[in-house]
């Protein structure tokens, strides 16, 4: 639910986010031909939505990337993974995004979790490292959460990998330091 009491909604088979005012639905569709424009949306498989205090729309994209959609004028601002460049996002791969209430948008990926500061555009990564047992338990993040203290909690983990190395991760937003909380399998 946005700032102004508008629910949305991601509509994969439709290829559309879907805003219902309580009485009726607009449905903003994917165009092909716009993708890559402010105009259209920059994937047709809207993975997650979120909203942020400044009322724009987060849009996640699996395999896609990520939006910043104004629905005040309609425009969307586009967020992929640019192998040339270390403070664009981490993967195309998005699954889960919120916003904070400081303001920053946490992106959790494919390829681990991303913090996006809106007002230079730039990305922090965190991922899992295997010689740091402070680093994030799996790259695949399924789920960011934050609570009422402001911290930043992430669930790793691909429920098809076999392993047990996935869980949950407690992000110490000042050293970037991360605590895991794992299954103990003895």
């Amino acid at each position: 639910q946005d700032k102004y009491g508008f629910m949305w909604f991601s509509d994969q088979t439709n290829q559309c986010i879907v805003r219902y005012d309580g009485t009726s639905m607009k449905r903003y569709v994917y165009d092909f031909a716009k993708q890559d424009t402010p105009y259209g949306m920059g994937g047709y498989y809207p993975e997650w939505l979120t909203t942020d205090r400044d009322g724009f729309i987060w849009i996640a994209y699996y395999g896609q990337g990520l939006d910043r959609f104004d629905p005040d004028n309609g425009t969307f601002v586009h967020y992929k993974n640019n192998p040339n460049d270390s403070t664009s996002l981490i993967s195309n791969t998005v699954t889960c995004v919120i916003a904070d209430h400081l303001g920053y948008v946490w992106i959790g990926t494919h390829s681990g979790l991303d913090r996006l500061d809106p007002k230079t555009g730039h990305f922090t990564h965190y991922t899992y490292e295997s010689d740091n047992p402070n680093s994030l338990s799996h790259n695949v993040v399924r789920s960011v959460y934050e609570d009422r203290q402001g911290t930043i909690w992430v669930g790793t983990g691909f429920f098809v990998d076999g392993g047990n190395r996935g869980g949950l991760n407690r992000l110490d937003r000042k050293s970037g330091s991360i605590t895991r909380y794992l299954n103990d399998t003895t």
